[in-house]
């Protein structure tokens, strides 16, 4: 991917991907909806057997059909954090970005302690082109769970979108802090320097980032520290 900045091209990683939860096992197979579907029968109105329906459809790519138990899910309990954050994954699994964003808002609001759901909104909103949106989420993914290094990862490359080289690279270095593998962090990390004085900085870490195999790297060295 490339970025023209003032009039230098740099080679700019990806905002990192959304979080996946794990979610609990229902009893019985979890690859067979009828027990979920004879329960319903049962109770139609049986919000864990719509739930643990949906996961199940989830889990063989029945997006759609997992969508619409969520939805009955919602419609018997419409104060469930956790059901809104289901659905927004899957409906990111069908492209559904808006709908996915309006979820992981609505959980949010029910629960405000989901570190995932912050940081996956953050993902979105940056992906729309939302940076102090998306930086405000994952400063509440931060505050949540500090121990959290691709929030500091993409809250450095929200912030060098905005021109805010400094305040990246004291992301991008708490980063690599918690993983001193990140080798993206350390490529993110050098461009932000580029664009400060520290340009010896900025070639160590692109020599770090080449080391640990990020192609993209080497093209910068050759540019930019030959």
């Amino acid at each position: 991917m490339k970025e023209l900045f003032t009039a230098i091209i740099l080679f700019l990683p990806l905002f990192g991907i959304a979080q996946t939860t794990s979610e609990p096992k229902p009893a019985g197979s979890n690859d067979d909806a009828t027990i979920w579907t004879n329960a319903i029968a049962k109770n139609p109105k049986d919000t864990d057997a719509y739930i643990n329906r949906g996961h199940v459809k989830a889990n063989k790519n029945d997006y759609r059909g997992a969508i619409a138990d969520y939805n009955q899910a919602i419609l018997l309990n419409p104060l469930s954090a956790s059901t809104y954050y289901d659905r927004a994954q899957v409906k990111e699994h069908i492209n559904n970005n808006t709908g996915a964003m309006a979820d992981y808002t609505r959980s949010v609001q029910l629960n405000p302690k989901q570190a995932d759901a912050w940081y996956n909104l953050g993902v979105l909103k940056a992906r729309n082109g939302n940076y102090k949106g998306a930086i405000a989420d994952w400063t509440n993914t931060i505050h949540l769970n500090a121990g959290f290094p691709g929030a500091y990862y993409n809250r450095a490359l929200a912030k060098a979108k905005l021109l805010e080289y400094d305040a990246a690279v004291a992301d991008y270095t708490e980063a690599i802090g918690q993983n001193p593998q990140n080798a993206a962090a350390y490529y993110g990390r050098g461009n932000a320097r580029h664009h400060t004085p520290d340009k010896t900085g900025a070639c160590d870490d692109w020599e770090k980032a080449a080391k640990l195999g990020y192609r993209e790297a080497f093209e910068n060295i050759k540019n930019f520290c030959r």
